[in-house]
């Protein structure tokens, strides 16, 4: 309704795409894939936002640091470190000693990838993304705390605005304040892609 052309894009191993899901890796060749496509379909090249939500905004962030054509990058509960992540999940959800099981699962990771995973942090790639971002989080964030979604946000070198949504929790906002979050979403987009 705001006029802009949306194309939405499951990752690997999320809803009802088959996996495996590689943490990043691959998602951001599908990711470059679809907006190659859409750029083609379109047949005149066009300003381009990405928004990803959670791993979708680590994505969203890589896309961003591979394609001149993206002007723009919304994240929405994005990590700035993945291991932190891999830490937590190990300690709640399996109650494992986070060392060194955290760690084996982080090696495992790592050598079945063929990649350092921390490269593709988030946190990594903001130093060197001059883009604006309006990055979102909420307070009450159970899987990426604020302060986590904070060092992601002081890192980003572009201009840059931050939404924290104090009772928020991961990848929430949306449904509890979608008027808001539409609106917010909406006149950055505007404002980035047609100043």
């Amino acid at each position: 309704h705001a006029g802009v052309d949306v194309l939405l894009l499951e990752l690997r191993g999320h809803g009802s795409r088959p996996g495996p899901y590689t943490f990043g890796l691959r998602e951001v060749d599908d990711a470059q894939a679809a907006l190659t496509w859409a750029a083609a379909a379109d047949g005149a090249p066009v300003p381009v936002g990405v928004i990803g939500l959670s791993t979708g905004a680590a994505v969203a962030c890589q896309v961003a640091a591979r394609l001149p054509d993206v002007r723009a990058v919304v994240t929405d509960s994005v990590y700035p470190r993945f291991y932190p992540i891999v830490r937590r999940s190990i300690r709640h959800r399996y109650h494992l000693p986070a060392f060194p099981c955290a760690w084996i699962t982080w090696l495992a990771l790592c050598l079945a990838l063929r990649v350092r995973l921390s490269m593709l942090d988030p946190v990594r790639l903001a130093a060197h993304l001059r883009l604006p971002l309006l990055a979102i989080h909420g307070g009450q964030d159970e899987v990426v705390p604020a302060e986590e979604g904070a060092q992601f946000f002081r890192a980003w070198a572009g201009p840059k605005s931050h939404w924290l949504e104090p009772t928020g929790t991961h990848v929430r906002i949306y449904g509890a304040r979608r008027a808001d979050y539409v609106a917010r979403v909406a006149a950055f987009l505007e404002e980035t892609l047609h100043p």
